[in-house]
């Protein structure tokens, strides 16, 4: 158990020093919006490509992983689906929750698995991430697109166009592929 402790601390205290400096108003609020996208846009990926494309596979079956992985995400994305009549939820708020139930925190996963594991964890994190990450991101933005809201005067489009679009466009899922 203190090993876990001690695996984890590390990151959480990194992300309660974020909160506080923003709480404390150490940097000024426009700073976060940029900071946000840069992780996103730049920081994350990178990190994804990197992990991913020197994780030592050898030795490893690679197919028996993937597939527990793959029916795991697509059995919580059943359940989701089947409770949103239940959560008598608008459609914004059930693709938030549709969300928050299926993504995982890749960013703690590589942490941990890296202070646990080494390199051992890290390549099977970077064969999680491989098979998750991109259909986690496939099935977000399919609810995202089913789901959405549309606006006055928008002009209606195929929801596998937009889908594609956005997917073509998403770094996470573009990081995997590059990395993968």
């Amino acid at each position: 158990m203190i090993q876990i402790v001690g695996a984890l601390a590390p990151v959480f205290l990194l992300i309660l020093t974020g909160y506080a400096i923003r709480r404390k108003g150490l940097l000024p609020d426009a700073f976060w919006s940029p900071a946000e996208s840069l992780t996103y846009h730049v920081f994350f990926p990178a990190l994804l490509v990197a992990n991913i494309a020197k994780a030592d596979l050898a030795g490893l079956s690679v197919a028996p992983m993937a597939g527990a992985l793959i029916c795991g995400v697509l059995i919580v994305t059943g359940f989701a689906l089947w409770s949103k009549p239940l959560l008598r939820a608008d459609n914004t708020v059930f693709t938030s929750f549709f969300q928050g139930t299926i993504r995982p925190n890749t960013y703690v996963g590589i942490a941990a698995a890296a202070a646990l594991f080494g390199e051992a964890g890290l390549a099977l994190t970077a064969i999680a991430i491989v098979f998750v990450v991109p259909l986690v991101n496939i099935l977000s933005v399919t609810m995202l697109i089913r789901y959405r809201t549309k606006t006055e005067g928008e002009v209606e489009r195929s929801g596998r166009a937009l889908i594609v679009r956005e997917l073509t466009r998403n770094p996470i899922v573009l990081a995997c592929l590059l990395g993968g």
